[in-house]
């Protein structure tokens, strides 16, 4: 059983317990033991961060902090995202906004691993996402009739690499980015219930695929993403994502939060 839906009410609550048992203070802790670069490097920002659940709802906590119209307009770019990224080829991540991360403190491990990995696996994994990205071409093409640009499905982002304060390569390897891993699995399993268990199965999923399933089920979400996609690449723009943008209430939760820490 795979992610289909969150309601709204549910994110509210989920934020609470995430404040009540201090997720933010769990996962900093986990986030301290993975070496930071000296520089922040925008180019692996292409792309919007896969997540663990529970580092969905750490993210949106720490959003909320935000005033609303901030909010409201973070919400619409990741929407945009969500329902636009195979056709656009020049979407970054929402959370660049003007050549910085705006949850840096917070952002997830996958994020934090960019330019970390050693470059013949870096090569490899960038090799498997453009086959992939292929597949899912075919795919639409063959299913819907949707052309998705061949520069969005063979772009390749490439690795640059972190440096330390002492300008020497910051490397993980695969055994120690699955100590990482297991640490923030671990805090998953202690909190969610297991009928959210159940359905992260502790995956990695799009942020922007979580925080749509507040408005969307699956299946619907995938429809808007057809007919969105079809009017982008047909005409240059969509009306229905307008309408959709224009008419939702968006925010990170709704909810009313003692404090964010």
């Amino acid at each position: 059983m795979a992610f289909t839906q969150l309601s709204k009410e549910n994110l509210s609550d989920l934020l609470n317990l995430v404040e009540e048992v201090k997720i933010p203070r769990q996962l900093r802790f986990v986030y301290r033991g993975i070496p930071t670069p000296v520089e922040f490097s925008s180019v692996g920002c292409f792309n919007i961060a896969d997540v663990y659940f529970i580092e969905f709802l750490n993210i949106c906590f720490y959003l909320q902090k935000l005033n609303f119209k901030d909010r409201k307009e973070l919400a619409k770019s990741i929407i945009k995202y969500e329902l636009l990224s195979l056709a656009k080829a020049d979407l970054n991540c929402p959370f660049l906004v003007d050549d910085r991360c705006l949850i840096d403190t917070v952002k997830p491990l996958h994020c934090r691993f960019y330019g970390c990995y050693p470059d013949d696996e870096y090569e490899e994994l960038s090799e498997k996402s453009v086959s992939s990205n292929i597949l899912l071409a075919q795919y639409y093409a063959r299913n819907y009739r949707i052309l998705l640009p061949k520069e969005v499905m063979t772009y390749k982002v490439k690795q640059v690499p972190s440096l330390d304060s002492n300008n020497r390569q910051i490397v993980l390897s695969k055994v120690e980015r699955e100590r990482f891993f297991n640490q923030v699995i671990s805090i998953e399993n202690r909190y969610l219930s297991d009928e959210l268990l159940a359905a992260s199965e502790n995956e990695l999923y799009r942020f922007s695929f979580l925080y749509c399933l507040q408005y969307w089920d699956a299946d619907k979400l995938e429809e808007l993403r057809l007919k969105v996609l079809s009017e982008h690449l047909t005409y240059g723009n969509s009306p229905k994502l307008q309408l959709l943008l224009d008419k939702k209430r968006l925010d990170f939760g709704q909810t009313e939060l003692k404090s964010v820490k």
